[in-house]
């Protein structure tokens, strides 16, 4: 009977840890004062946690300016194909870039070449999410180029604004990734569809 009883008692107080380990980590983002410090806070052996947290992450790094968005860009754009153990320092510094880059709010089109590398790199990236925010001919350009069945949504919330740029692509080396996108929202093929029509007619 002990071993059921204490089963059930390390259960009951998992979730108290977890709060607390929250709450801990809530207080290490108030309290650091430096960039050095606020770095540090990704480095610790809880990319979960971390990633949880990147919306306040950001903002906390970005009392700071700019200055972490390098960093983190090169973090992010690690090269996955050389990853061997995703327990690896780097593999879990660059989930955490990723996440905490996809809460940043200051881009420009300077920034687009840097985003490049780390879009090569995951599908699943949150970069493309910021491709969005922007809305620059530039970065639409740039989601449409590496746009896969992961990014749906993402292209679902640009409504119209998006379709020239799919509508260009079509005419590139991703036309056929391109064309699954729009076969996979039929609410844009549809809108497309007259413009197809129209050069089919020439």
């Amino acid at each position: 009977m002990r071993v059921p009883l204490l089963i059930l008692l390390l259960l009951a107080a998992s979730p108290a840890v977890a709060q607390d380990s929250s709450r801990a980590f809530d207080r290490e983002i108030a309290e650091c004062r430096t960039y050095a410090a606020c770095m540090r806070l990704m480095d610790g052996d809880s990319p979960s946690q971390s990633e949880l947290y990147a919306p306040q992450l950001a903002a906390k790094l970005q009392t700071f300016g700019d200055r972490a968005k390098p960093e983190l860009l090169r973090r992010a754009g690690m090269d996955i194909t050389k990853v061997i153990d995703t327990r690896d320092k780097a593999y879990r510094r660059m989930i955490i870039a990723d996440a905490v880059l996809g809460k940043w709010d200051n881009w420009t089109a300077a920034d687009l070449p840097a985003i490049r590398p780390a879009l090569d790199n995951k599908p699943e990236t949150k970069l493309m999410e910021v491709l969005a925010k922007m809305r620059t001919p530039e970065s639409l350009r740039m989601l449409v180029e590496f746009a896969g069945p992961d990014h749906i949504g993402v292209i679902r919330s640009l409504g119209d604004s998006i379709i020239p740029y799919l509508f260009d692509a079509l005419d590139t080396r991703i036309w056929i990734k391109t064309a699954s996108l729009i076969h996979d929202m039929p609410e844009l093929g549809m809108r497309v569809a007259p413009s197809w029509l129209a050069i089919a007619q020439t």
